[in-house]
């Protein structure tokens, strides 16, 4: 049962969220309800409809996002931070106990298949009843029921819902996983399959309490954490307690291979924000400082800046030819999903990254210029694109 107060309910229109909605109004809960429009799908503004409709009808008060999606990248991920701040933003506003979500039986299943498949070492197999994401608390109240199971409750009780067209599709690792091993699952495996999710988190149990005896009386050093014998979950262990990120198996192995390597000294990326530093034997996770600045000309000009430099002069590879329907011409750090076409196709330019093995604190601060387009038309080191290369370039940029 959920404690008395009031609740932030996301809803989507979809079988499960509609489902929740119509229990908790059922039993008398205080409700918020709070829906994203991501204006992904011809069918979003549809699905809003029916929150809508469903939420007049019962005297329920509803809040609608339209998501802007302006962040490149990941959707998904871009997307979920977006809903978790807009319900923590309707959890203060209403002095809310936290938002209830509609994850189901099937999500926890989907979740823990997907872990495995990667590899990882969650802080939690599958899907915990109640956490803290983004600084929210999220309530699952549904974690025992199936998909089907609330499809029926549905039918049966007139609860109107959509489907999510994406959902059927293979583009998501989900929704492959959903359909190519969750959906051949009969009800035995599902079962023998839930209660191996169950041992498997009573065993990280056991391991999260030795990680926190072991990290309790660490000296911070290589050599003591490389004698441990489950050194690989000791290590993810204290990096999520550093900075909350989770690490695939491939690259905890390479961290445990550059530890043993014997250089004095090192930097590795975790990811866009935190890096894991050794010197002379010590490990520590440090935040990686991000550039922020931002540069536009009307017209061709000479500068030098602390991240780039304009010139007259420069090597084949600095230079480039803007016309006139480039200008304004912007000068940014690079951004997730940036990318630049040249000769041979199209490059990512963070895959590039990758390729070259440029240090983290770099890549945060490399500049790229785009055109009035929007189009990335030049990176430092990689050159011009396909359409702005010639003989006679009208500028070099150079970092």
């Amino acid at each position: 049962m959920l404690e008395k107060g009031r609740w932030v309910i996301g809803v989507s229109g979809g079988g499960d969220s509609m489902a929740l909605l119509d229990i908790c109004r059922r039993n008398h809960i205080a409700l918020c309800c709070a829906h994203v429009n991501y204006h992904h799908r011809d069918t979003a503004d549809r699905d809003q409809r029916l929150c809508e409709r469903y939420c007049k009808q019962w005297s329920i008060p509803i809040h609608v996002l339209y998501a802007k999606n302006e962040e490149k990248g990941n959707f998904q991920a871009n997307a979920r931070k977006e809903r978790y701040a807009f319900y923590q933003q309707l959890c203060v506003q209403y002095q809310c106990e936290g938002v209830l979500v509609a994850h189901q039986q099937d999500d926890v299943l989907e979740t823990y298949l997907m872990q495995k498949q990667r590899g990882s070492l969650p802080a939690y197999y599958g899907l915990k009843k109640e956490s803290i994401i983004y600084g929210v608390r999220v309530v699952r109240p549904l974690l025992s029921y199936s998909r089907q199971q609330l499809r029926t409750y549905c039918h049966q009780e007139g609860v109107p819902y959509e489907d999510d067209e994406s959902n059927f599709s293979d583009d998501y690792e989900r929704n492959r996983v959903r359909h190519h091993q969750l959906e051949k699952m009969n009800q035995i495996q599902r079962e023998a399959l839930l209660e191996e999710i169950k041992k498997a988190n009573e065993n990280l149990c056991v391991l999260q309490e030795q990680a926190d005896t072991f990290l309790a009386a660490w000296d911070g050093t290589c050599q003591m954490l490389l004698s441990q014998p489950h050194r690989a979950y000791f290590l993810q262990h204290w990096i999520r307690k550093e900075c909350n990120l989770s690490l695939s198996q491939a690259a905890q192995k390479d961290l445990l291979r550059r530890m043993k390597d014997g250089k004095a000294q090192w930097t590795q990326s975790l990811d866009v924000h935190w890096a894991l530093k050794k010197e002379y034997e010590r490990l520590s996770v440090d935040k990686l400082e991000m550039c922020d600045y931002l540069y536009t000309y009307d017209e061709i000009c000479y500068m030098e800046t602390p991240h780039f430099m304009l010139s007259a002069h420069g090597e084949k590879i600095e230079g480039i030819t803007l016309t006139k329907e480039d200008f304004p011409i912007t000068i940014r750090p690079v951004q997730a999903g940036d990318a630049i076409r040249l000769r041979f196709g199209t490059k990512k330019i963070h895959r590039w990254f990758v390729d070259r093995h440029i240090p983290m604190d770099e890549r945060l601060c490399w500049p790229v210029m785009v055109n009035a387009k929007g189009d990335v038309i030049f990176v430092p080191k990689i050159g011009c694109d396909v359409t702005h290369f010639s003989n006679n370039p009208t500028i070099f940029m150079i970092k």
